[in-house]
């Protein structure tokens, strides 16, 4: 019998196999308990930051295209009327560059009761639009509707955003506007078109001034 081990009678895990291996007992039992791990050591250096990777493409369809309305400032004035829009009537529409009444430029656009005022803008189906505008009320009895309506090739109406502003809600000051704006839905899917529309609804020969339109693709 041997009185030392090999590193193979280190892999004998019972007694037996120890005697079978001819190694001296004592030095030969099964195989101990694992020792508690060690401490962790410390972090190493961080590395070099990789090279920038390429910069990605924008797929989107919607994109900003800037002002889209023809005149949006009714600067533009034909026959007491602005360029590029349609009145249903040259008595209840006007132009108008009277001080005070116009919010920027030399010329707003006046609108007496039943006063309809309109333009039709091309657009992208499926994407949404940002409308807005200046008004300001000529008497205490003057309300607007204000509408996107989208259209299809045809004209058929798709669907509408509308802001309503109330006569009790009108700007009224010699000085003061109110400034007006919404993000309309999604365009609907055929929509080729689409109107903005002013409606006055007041009492008498009060009416209503607009001015500063804004209609742009919002991304």
């Amino acid at each position: 019998m041997r009185n030392y081990c090999t590193p193979e009678d280190f892999d004998a895990t019972t007694i037996d196999n120890c005697f079978e291996s001819s190694c001296f007992h004592s030095c030969c039992g099964r195989r101990g308990p694992r020792g508690f791990r060690g401490a962790t050591g410390p972090t190493g250096a961080t590395g070099a930051t990789g090279a920038t990777g390429a910069t990605g493409q924008c797929s989107c369809s919607c994109t900003s295209l800037g002002e889209q309305v023809e005149n949006p400032g009714m600067e533009a004035v034909n026959n007491q009327l602005p360029v590029g829009w349609i009145a249903n009537s040259t008595v209840l529409v006007t132009s108008t560059d009277a001080q005070g009444r116009v919010h920027s430029g030399q010329y707003a656009v006046n609108l007496k009761d039943n006063g309809r005022l309109s333009q039709f803008i091309d657009i992208q189906e499926g994407c949404f639009y940002a409308f807005s505008f200046f008004a300001k009320g000529e008497g205490q009895q003057i309300g607007l509707t204000a509408s996107v309506i989208f259209r299809n090739d045809v004209g058929g109406e798709l669907a509408r955003d509308t802001i309503t502003i109330r006569n009790q809600d009108t700007t009224t000051s010699t000085r003061s506007w109110g400034y007006y704006r919404i993000l309309t839905k999604k365009a609907p899917l055929s929509a080729a078109r689409a109107e903005i529309v002013f409606l006055a609804d007041g009492l008498g020969e009060q009416s209503i001034d607009i001015d500063d339109v804004a209609f742009m693709q919002h991304r």
